[in-house]
């Protein structure tokens, strides 16, 4: 006992540091105001890609490199006084706190699609940090969807408010101004704890946002992964497309219009390289469970859209890494009723303040706040630009490369 005693104080030091790494950021204060109305879409790769081990040589991605693992990420929207988690995908919680300066004290609901590790790893960890009796913000409502319910139900009993979720409900959330009405999108993809074929579970979300003294909603739309319905055989995944017309799954997005929209690509067709097997390349549709190019495509096509018609495509495969730019200009190229097109980022964040004007930030204006040492306001107004200022990673040769709207060079006119 004397041998210890004798670094007695010298333990109690590394003690007190260790407790510090958790209690200040558990102790975090809220990051944004009342008024304040933002989505941040800082998705990088899907699947399990983020996760598989690199060999320390492997630089070929930009944020890799910068962070020394791979990202997944998910969505995160403030409005009415409260931040919404949607797919809290792999590093969620990293991404938001390192890049935003927002923390688990920031986050008062969570939504989940569908029961996918790249939309829903962190979701453990939002629970748990939740539970530390150091964490100032305790409270947590969770949406999830049926199968994720099931799957999590037992670790579930710690929380206070858990609901499962089907296709076509309606939930409003309590807001501190305002109010938060999400419908819950119908998707066809297949869920990996207890798949299902015959009616899917997996889910798409429509948040309808009213701010206060507003006469109308603001709309966004996150199709979720999913097919899209084809009358095509070879591309029917799941038994109900016999039952389910295609005019049913579109017409969730024909209701309401759409501010903005956050389609899941998944990749592009497997298709394009043997035209031989596919025949019409206009009918293909991706069969890996996602929209591919041309779901993207005939979606867009009927979906409602208002005001500045922004689309985010996101959901992107490692393979399409240093393609991301040139796919969104692509599919914009494609559209009839002129989207503006752009794709997902770790640090995009789209501030809807102004319906119609909205403003953006991206990694240069991350890096012009992290240099100015300003922390008096973490989003000041002053650095939110326009659309056509955008600036993207680039995951090849260069650190970064500007998106310029029809600028971008794919070899279309």
């Amino acid at each position: 006992m004397d041998n210890i005693g004798k670094y007695r104080n010298y333990l109690a030091e590394i003690a007190q540091k260790i407790s510090h790494l958790s209690v200040d950021y558990l102790n975090e204060k809220r990051k944004f105001k009342y008024t304040d109305n933002f989505l941040i879409v800082s998705r990088h790769w899907n699947s399990e890609t983020p996760i598989v081990p690199r060999w320390h040589g492997d630089d070929s991605d930009y944020m890799y490199r910068l962070t020394g693992y791979g990202l997944g990420g998910g969505y995160f929207i403030v409005s009415g006084g409260i931040g919404i988690a949607i797919d809290p995908g792999y590093n969620y919680l990293q991404i938001l706190y390192s890049i935003y300066g927002i923390s688990i004290n920031d986050i008062d609901v969570v939504f989940i699609t569908h029961d996918h590790p790249d939309h829903l790893a962190d979701l453990i960890n939002i629970i748990t940090l939740k539970q530390n009796r150091q964490c100032s913000n305790k409270s947590l409502k969770l949406y999830l969807s049926s199968e994720v319910f099931k799957a999590f139900k037992a670790f579930l009993k710690g929380v206070d408010n858990y609901f499962a979720l089907m296709p076509n409900q309606t939930i409003k959330l309590d807001t501190k101004i305002g109010s938060i009405e999400v419908k819950t999108l119908r998707a066809y993809h297949n869920e990996r704890m207890y798949p299902n074929l015959s009616s899917p579970t997996a889910l798409g979300f429509l948040f309808k946002i009213r701010n206060s003294g507003s006469l109308q909603t603001y709309n966004i739309a996150i199709t979720g992964d999913t097919q899209f319905p084809s009358e095509h055989k070879k591309y029917k995944k799941f038994k109900e497309f016999d039952n389910a017309s295609k005019s049913e799954f579109c017409d969730q997005y024909k209701e309401t219009e759409i501010d903005i929209l956050c389609l899941h690509m998944g990749s592009i067709e497997k298709d394009f390289v043997n035209t031989k097997e596919s025949g019409d390349i206009d009918h293909i549709r991706y069969h890996g469970f996602h929209l591919g190019l041309n779901g993207c495509k005939d979606l867009l096509d009927i979906t409602k859209m208002r005001n500045s018609k922004i689309v985010v495509l996101t959901e992107f495969g490692v393979e399409l890494k240093g393609y991301r730019e040139n796919l969104a200009k692509i599919l914009q190229n494609l559209t009839k009723d002129g989207q503006i097109v752009i794709p997902a980022d770790l640090e995009l964040m789209i501030d809807f303040n102004k319906p119609g004007k909205e403003k953006f930030l991206c990694c240069k204006c991350r890096r012009l706040l992290k240099n100015s040492g300003d922390k008096a306001e973490l989003f000041p107004q002053s650095i939110f630009h326009e659309i056509s200022e955008l600036i993207y990673h680039e995951d090849l040769q260069t650190e970064m490369i500007k998106y310029q709207g029809k600028g971008i060079s794919c070899g279309l006119s």
